[in-house]
């Protein structure tokens, strides 16, 4: 009896559809058709372990999940096989999604906040293969210098956190594994391996063009972490709306970790920039406006940090050197001293 059993046809657990045995898949508490596999997610991979309960979530979820992609618009795509498409606000990361496709809405990829990412790894792997070539004896033999293929693939590793039916999702960049090809020690002079040093493939651009991608990537995601503008979002950005944009983040930032953190950016990126004193006088602004947020008050409408120069006539000298007549140093952004304050 439980032989022929097999055979019956069943109903989807999800949508009450009819399936042959050969036109469902199982799940831990029933069975699923194969036309509802396909609304789950691409990175879900615990299908056989998981309830009906679980899955009618995740379609429910991945529901959402296409309403909401009518308003996602990525403002940068890094990768070549996996594509990473990242939306940004204030150029500040906020939120991504991984495809294979251009068009990833067609696919109802999956929005992830950076937010929901507790780690991201770097993944170079390498191997290695000696070349080798047909003697007139029929032998396998080494070239006269050895002669080596290294082959590397390229992935970004991003654990998440907060989202029941993603775990982790690996991101491969390279559509084809990447093979450079150099011969060992004592090849040609200047060539691309050194005794001293051995094989470089940073000396190859297109390792660097990947290993690049890499670094960008997990660059956005730290700061999407920390909610913190990226300098990779100023690509193709004028000066002046870079500055701009790091002074209201500093306004506006979560803690005052993260405000000192922008803040010291931003001194760093025009320390040689003509207009510096200006762009100072509107970061320190910006800081004092963070701190009237940071306690609940609203700071004046017609607030500026040249009237606070006007207010305090005694100069006072900062440890970093630059003297001062405000409530905070031009130079560096730090506050004057108690001891020192008239008030």
């Amino acid at each position: 009896m439980a032989l022929f059993d097999i055979f019956k046809k069943k109903d989807c657990e999800i949508c009450g559809k009819e399936v042959g045995m050969f036109g469902y898949k199982k799940l831990e508490d029933g069975e699923i058709c194969k036309e509802c596999v396909k609304l789950l997610s691409p990175f879900f991979d615990d299908r056989r372990h998981s309830t009906v309960k679980q899955i009618i979530e995740q379609i429910d979820s991945r529901m959402k999940n296409s309403l909401e992609l009518a308003t996602f618009n990525h403002d940068v795509c890094l990768g070549d096989y996996y594509k990473v498409f990242i939306e940004t606000k204030n150029n500040v990361p906020l939120r991504f999604v991984v495809s294979r496709l251009d068009d990833y809405k067609s696919e109802n990829a999956d929005i992830i906040s950076f937010q929901n990412v507790s780690a991201c790894t770097v993944d170079i792997d390498e191997s290695k293969r000696e070349e080798k070539y047909t003697n007139d004896q029929g032998q396998s033999v080494s070239y006269n210098p050895p002669r080596y293929t290294y082959r590397y693939d390229f992935v970004v590793k991003l654990d998440i956190a907060n989202i029941p039916y993603i775990s982790s999702i690996d991101i491969k960049l390279n559509s084809t594994t990447l093979e450079l090809e150099t011969v060992a020690q004592g090849g040609v002079i200047g060539g691309l391996f050194s005794k001293s040093v051995g094989f470089d493939p940073m000396l190859y651009p297109e390792y660097r063009e990947y290993k690049a991608m890499c670094d960008e990537i997990a660059e956005y995601v730290s700061c999407g972490q920390k909610g913190v503008v990226c300098g990779g979002q100023y690509t193709g950005q004028s000066e002046s709306e870079m500055i701009q944009s790091m002074i209201l983040q500093i306004e506006n930032a979560p803690d005052k970790e993260t405000m000192e953190q922008v803040r010291a950016e931003l001194i760093k990126m025009t320390f040689n920039h003509p207009d510096k004193d200006k762009i100072r006088d509107q970061g320190v602004e910006a800081m004092m406006r963070f701190e009237y947020k940071q306690a609940g008050i609203e700071p004046p409408a017609d607030f500026h940090v040249g009237d606070q120069k006007q207010k305090v006539g005694e100069s006072w000298t900062c440890f970093c050197g630059n003297t001062n007549t405000g409530k905070f140093c031009n130079e560096c952004g730090a506050k004057k001293p108690a001891s020192e304050c008239s008030d």
